[in-house]
């Protein structure tokens, strides 16, 4: 794709016309739900914890290669870091701004239904009461782009019977019969390999915070919004 409609900036990355927020990136994984922060020098979510996930629900994974982002080495490295975690076969790999430019890493993005995860929020006590304290600020991240070496990123968006669950932070998913002499490779991704994600503001039943019972819709929250 152009260039112009993809880019990476030290708050953010643009694709596709969204904005996702890449503050505090490192504590989000899809689930994770906290109060919205907006000072003068950043945007982003203050992680309080993660939504039970009852079911495997993630939809198929998109991949880009990072060089097809418009992106400079001072953008790259936001807050200061010129080192991120990526996901590699057997674990985690170490991605600087002359390998994100190369084609031996990808991004990877990994998105939960707004829908769903409205469900499980409505079921997980816990996380509903403290999303009806946060008031106007409660978020909910629900996609996450993840920096991954180029050939699992191709193996986990191109099959077809790729298993991908999440439990309390922890992402982890099944690759049948292509990298290890076993039949199946666990590939997990934690908390500290997100390199950007976009958030949800949930849409109650009732305006009143008191009266609220359960989450009705949950609207998409761009870095940049109110």
């Amino acid at each position: 794709m152009s260039k112009a409609g993809a880019k990476i900036r030290k708050n953010h990355i643009l694709f596709n016309g969204i904005r996702y927020f890449r503050g505090n990136a490192e504590e989000i994984q899809v689930g994770s739900y906290g109060e919205k922060r907006t000072p003068s020098t950043a945007k982003y979510l203050e992680n309080k914890g993660y939504i039970t996930i009852l079911t495997s629900a993630i939809e198929q994974p998109t991949s880009v290669e990072i060089s097809s982002f418009e992106c400079t080495e001072a953008d790259f490295n936001a807050n200061g870091s010129d080192i991120y975690k990526g996901v590699a076969i057997d674990g985690e790999i170490e991605v600087n701004y002359e390998d994100a430019s190369s084609a031996e890493v990808k991004l990877v993005k990994f998105s939960l239904p707004a829908s769903s995860m409205a469900e499980y929020a409505n079921v997980d006590d816990n996380a509903l009461e403290d999303l009806r304290e946060y008031g106007n600020k409660a978020r909910i991240a629900h996609q996450i782009w993840v920096v991954m070496e180029a050939e699992l990123a191709d193996a986990v968006v191109h099959s077809t019977d790729t298993v991908i669950s999440v439990s309390r932070g922890r992402m982890e998913f099944k690759l049948h019969g292509k990298f290890t002499s076993s039949s199946v490779t666990t590939v997990t991704i934690s908390a500290g390999t997100t390199f950007a994600y976009l958030l949800a503001k949930p849409r109650w039943d009732y305006h009143k915070k008191k009266k609220r019972n359960e989450i009705v819709d949950l609207d998409d929250d761009q870095w940049g919004g109110g």
